[in-house]
């Protein structure tokens, strides 16, 4: 079986690439594993959008535990229990009641998690799809699109001037509710949605990143952002 996320930070330690991103440690230190932690580099993969080495090591740790998927999480076991939870009564078949059995010693993040959820379907008499629904009927349920792009430094200044000073934004055929300029150039629509390009911290990409109601709308609203950015076709996400 392989090892694609090892593998990877075995490549990284020996590349000997000078670390300009997080961990402010750059890979030395007194624990003596700082040099295999870092952040989401080209490569790397990224946690919940998984599609290349952490997806591949999914599959294999699946295939290990015999069962339909796994998903690696980052905030410990507390996460994951509540997810597990959550998934489980809201995909339980029709008909049936919201009872999950557990050992005498589960984890105390169960405990916690089912009384926060039987303490809403107690105080509302709902069910929790329907509760799900109401907050997505108020807040809107919403699709993600994310676009990495490489440039030169010529193209920086360019999109810099284009975006940051001159603060020309493309014809999104929305209206806009509003533009903020704090952490790249995210541009707010009315009735929900945003579009988002800002280069990245960590790694020499452009980054445009869309939010909205559907899927189709999402890569439609950054494909008009790529195009006015003179980047369509260059994704290399």
């Amino acid at each position: 079986m392989t090892t694609p996320i090892w593998d990877f930070l075995q490549r990284c330690q020996q590349a000997g690439t000078r670390r300009f991103h997080m961990p402010g440690h750059k890979g030395a230190g007194p624990l003596g594993c700082e040099a295999w932690d870092i952040t989401e580099i080209r490569g790397a993969d990224s946690l919940y959008e998984a599609s290349g080495i952490i997806a591949q090591s999914e599959k294999n740790a699946a295939a290990l535990f015999g069962s339909g998927a796994a998903f690696y999480a980052a905030g410990g076991s507390s996460q994951c229990v509540k997810a597990m939870l959550r998934l489980v009564l809201q995909n339980r078949p029709a008909g049936t009641p919201p009872v999950v059995v557990a050992a005498r010693n589960v984890h105390k993040a169960f405990i916690y998690a089912a009384a926060l959820l039987v303490e809403m379907m107690a105080v509302t008499g709902r069910r929790l799809s329907e509760l799900y629904a109401d907050i997505a009927a108020r807040y809107g349920s919403y699709e993600m699109a994310e676009r990495g792009f490489r440039f030169s430094q010529e193209e920086k200044a360019r999109i810099n001037k284009l975006l940051m000073e001159d603060r020309q934004l493309p014809d999104f055929g929305l209206e806009l509710q509003r533009v903020s300029y704090a952490d790249g150039c995210k541009v707010c629509f009315q009735g929900g949605g945003w579009v988002l390009a800002r280069f990245s911290g960590t790694e020499p990409l452009l980054r445009v990143f869309c939010e909205m109601d559907t899927a189709e709308r999402a890569g439609e609203m950054a494909a008009r952002m790529e195009r006015f950015l003179g980047l369509d076709s260059r994704n290399l996400e």
